[in-house]
């Protein structure tokens, strides 16, 4: 925020940048065995994220000009990934179970207001950038065995809002 006689100028600039990784990963040429008949194996990747951005702006020309902006940007480019690597094995007398959960949820606020007693300029710039991936995998030759149920699920709830307001007044 800023205020002067002549022009009052007030800029803002809010980034956030995400590059998570949440990996479950069982390597290649590895073998997992849960024994017992009730017991299941499970290998899962589980994340949550959110990510909240806000920016505002005002200036203020009590004689002249009056300008405010704002610019605000979220990049989430997270990874949550569960693997079973090539020539591989996961067994096991219950259910196998191979999962992948990502909930990412992005909040961009952005406001830029001017005014000035001749010229007022209020802008607003705002940007969600989501790029997420999430996934389950089996490598080359491997082996998920199960003595009831063999589960591969791979799930994203991605939510991005946005809001952006600007405004302006001078007086001529």
């Amino acid at each position: 925020v800023a205020g002067a006689k002549k022009a009052g100028v007030g800029l803002s600039n809010t980034d956030i940048v995400n590059f998570d990784k949440t990996l479950a990963t069982v390597g290649d040429d590895a073998h997992l065995d849960a024994q017992g008949a009730a017991n299941g194996a499970k290998v899962s990747a589980d994340s949550k994220q959110v990510l909240a951005n806000i920016g505002v702006s005002g200036g203020v020309g009590t004689e002249s000009t009056g300008v405010g902006g704002v610019l605000g940007v979220i990049v989430s480019m997270n990874e949550v990934a569960a693997r079973v690597g090539d020539r591989s094995s996961v067994t096991s007398q219950g259910d196998t179970t191979l999962s992948a959960q990502n909930d990412s949820t992005q909040v961009m606020v952005t406001g830029g207001v001017g005014a000035g007693k001749e010229v007022g300029v209020g802008g607003s710039i705002a940007a969600n950038v989501v790029g997420n991936v999430t996934e389950a995998s089996v490598g080359n030759d491997a082996k998920l065995e199960a003595g009831k149920n063999v589960n591969v699920t791979a799930d994203a709830d991605e939510t991005a809002v946005t809001a952006v307001v600007a405004g302006a007044g001078g007086g001529k």
